[in-house]
């Protein structure tokens, strides 16, 4: 017989060294063991965060993003930079859609207001919101005036 590595001939099996498994054992493991891998596989799926599981946004969610709130703008660029503040807001709500982000505003009775002008069945945009409340609150001498500025900036 041929010596092996551990000294021992072939054909003889090492005393303190258990004798390979069965191949039926060795099956059933390993169908345990792709069970175990599917059902973590799955618990993991269900860990996603939160932006990438599709559901709507809620104003609780808005809220944590504590937005400012606005009532009155006596001073045109605060109303300039509100908006601005509430859009990049936005920018961390993925998947908001239009009629969320509109519904989302606490704007006081001008959106009431500009909410009944509109036709009856008329969906506002966000882009028809900001148009209106930047022709609302900002007025277009203001915006010439500091385009001009900043064009005047060396």
């Amino acid at each position: 017989m041929v010596n092996t590595r551990q000294g021992q001939t072939s054909g003889q099996q090492p005393h303190d060294a258990p004798p390979p498994p069965e191949l039926a054992t060795l099956v059933v493991q390993q169908g345990e063991l792709i069970h175990l891998m599917r059902e973590e596989q799955q618990a993991q799926g269900q860990q996603r965060p939160r932006e990438h599981q599709p559901r709507g946004i809620t104003y609780k969610d808005f809220e944590e993003l504590r937005p400012p709130v606005f009532t009155t703008c006596p001073e045109p660029l605060a109303a300039n930079d509100w908006l601005r503040t509430i859009e990049s807001k936005f920018t961390l709500l993925p998947g908001l859609t239009e009629q969320e982000k509109l519904s989302l505003l606490h704007t006081g009775p001008w959106y009431a207001t500009f909410q009944a002008m509109q036709q009856q069945g008329h969906v506002i945009t966000w882009e028809e919101f900001r148009t209106a409340f930047w022709a609302h609150y900002i007025p277009a001498s203001l915006m010439e005036q500091k385009q001009h500025e900043f064009r005047e900036l060396k």
